[in-house]
């Protein structure tokens, strides 16, 4: 449903332009109030003015067209530094030109640092900032400042909703899926994992659905290095954690298949290297030229013990690479590959005794 709008007085303040910023930075305002289901915001493209409000709201979308950021940003911006000496007795205002700022331009630290001065002195409502952050990564998926702002709110909140770890992991997925190889949405990934182990220790089930996540979204994504790197993470906290495991091991022989009754958490988690190991061959000699499946492969080897069997596998991608010689060089990643094994054979040798 579209926001109230009156277009007489929209063509009235046309020639007044603090009115203009002050009517639609309270649109907003209002909006972000009256449906705190709010999915996405995002910028319309549309370049000129028109009789009526420059903000739309339909079906939990928010967004403000382009014609206007400039000037409600600046207004914002610069009112905000303006009331910061004055934060006590201007945090109303203090609250809504920060929140209109940071919906235009959340990468101002700055300003997420006031609303946190707010949040801890109870002049604002954390649930506004989450709200916020949400609103700022739909449209910004990379922003390491709202991701920031969103940990520390975390922090301090956390506990009072159980279903947290659920929402900022949806969260996680989205920003991944907006944007591939995006760094700080997995760095968030980790450290929601790492807080959820702190306030409710380590949870084998919570630890098998996100290596199937990861497992899921590595297959399709090779190059992504950060995707890589949390499921590194994931391994390393099973390591971490496999005095509670074998306190467990029923659970963990339902979570992973074909788990011997014998096993034992340290011969389980051979066995995922093991299999993990087999998985990044089969990509090695199925895909070239894709160097994150190789620092992959040495976490692996150096988390396990490295095998004399390496050099064998160095052969069958040598032979692969001849035998695919022709389509590599065509794809332009002929020498490539080759330069990637002459890394991994110098590794060997650097660190196998």
């Amino acid at each position: 449903m579209q926001a109230q709008r009156d277009p007489s007085a929209y063509w009235k303040m046309a020639h007044d332009p603090y009115c203009l910023e002050e009517r639609i930075i309270s649109d907003l305002e209002a909006i972000m109030k009256k449906d705190p289901l709010l999915e996405e915001f995002d910028v319309i493209p549309v370049t000129e003015a028109k009789n009526r409000s420059p903000v739309i709201h339909i079906s939990h979308n928010l967004g403000i067209e382009v014609w206007c950021i400039k000037t409600v940003f600046m207004y914002c911006y610069e009112n905000s530094f303006k009331l910061e000496p004055l934060w006590k007795k201007e945090y109303l205002r203090l609250e809504r030109y920060t929140k209109a700022a940071l919906l235009l331009n959340a990468n101002i630290t700055t300003l997420w640092n006031i609303r946190k001065k707010l949040i801890v002195n109870h002049f604002l409502d954390i649930d506004c900032d989450f709200l916020l952050t949400k609103l700022a990564l739909s449209q910004k998926p990379k922003c390491f400042e709202a991701l920031s702002h969103r940990r520390w709110l975390l922090q301090q909140a956390s506990s009072s909703n159980p279903h947290w770890v659920e929402t900022e992991l949806s969260l996680c997925d989205r920003l991944s899926s907006r944007m591939k190889c995006n760094y700080h949405a997995w760095s968030h990934r980790q450290f929601v994992f790492s807080q959820a182990i702190k306030q409710q220790g380590f949870s084998l089930t919570l630890w098998a659905s996100e290596y199937e996540v990861s497992d899921v979204w590595t297959k399709f994504h090779l190059s992504d290095h950060s995707g890589w790197h949390y499921r590194k993470f994931l391994l390393d906290q099973f390591r971490k954690n496999l005095d509670y495991i074998e306190q467990h091991m029923d659970v963990a022989r339902k979570l992973l298949n074909n788990i011997p009754g014998t096993t034992t958490p340290t011969q389980l988690y051979m066995e995922l290297l093991n299999e993990e190991l087999q998985k990044n061959e089969d990509l090695i000699l199925s895909f070239n030229a894709h160097e994150t499946l190789w620092y992959y492969r040495r976490f692996l080897l150096q988390a396990g013990t490295i095998s004399h069997a390496e050099n064998h596998f160095l052969e069958k991608c040598c032979n692969s690479h001849k035998s695919n010689s022709k389509r590599a060089a065509a794809t332009g990643v002929d020498g490539v590959q080759m330069r990637y094994i002459e890394h991994h054979r110098r590794w060997l040798s650097d660190f196998c005794v």
